[in-house]
């Protein structure tokens, strides 16, 4: 697991937070974490403490942890705007995960199904949210025509990333 990450975050300013190494970007408008002017701190940390349920299967069996605190170390948990929080998946992360048809997730089909996801402890299950996912190439290049992945073989030679993305009102674990 990535070592968790911080970073100073000014609730009017928004801005950025990414962590390369354990795959995940949030981006936080101005004023998505309320109005002050004085910095506070938005964190994430992987985690492998998550659960599969009937419905859901974290990919690789981690989850992203997010947290944010205002200047005062108050918690921020429901968020006046939404966020986008991206997460990066490796074609190695991927084909580890069984899909719905079999024991791993290697086809665009599968892979296409992949949606972002809250952990509702008052439910105790996965709440998916609306997703979308990008995939790259070993170059970092975003693959637009997906005729060129549509088998596993050409998932597996051409894909080396698929990035998850949704908005969400709130941190918690995703």
């Amino acid at each position: 697991l990535a070592a968790p990450k911080s970073k100073p975050m000014t609730p009017a300013s928004g801005g950025t937070f990414e962590d390369t190494t354990a795959g995940i970007k949030i981006t936080i408008p101005e004023k998505a974490l309320g109005s002050s002017t004085s910095a506070g701190n938005l964190q994430a940390k992987q985690t492998n403490n998550v659960r599969s349920t009937a419905n859901s299967t974290p990919v690789g069996g981690k989850a992203q942890e997010i947290k944010a605190t205002d200047s005062d170390n108050n918690a921020i948990t429901t968020l006046p705007l939404p966020v986008t929080v991206e997460m990066t998946l490796t074609l190695a992360e991927m084909t580890a995960t069984a899909s719905s048809s079999d024991t791993s997730i290697n086809t665009l089909a599968e892979a296409d199904t992949l949606k972002m996801g809250y952990w509702d402890d008052s439910a105790q299950s996965w709440v998916t949210l609306a997703s979308t996912v990008v995939y790259k190439d070993s170059a970092g290049e975003v693959i637009t025509d997906e005729m060129t992945i549509d088998t596993s073989a050409e998932f597996a030679a051409t894909v080396a990333t698929a990035t998850v993305s949704a908005s969400t009102d709130h941190f918690s674990l995703y």
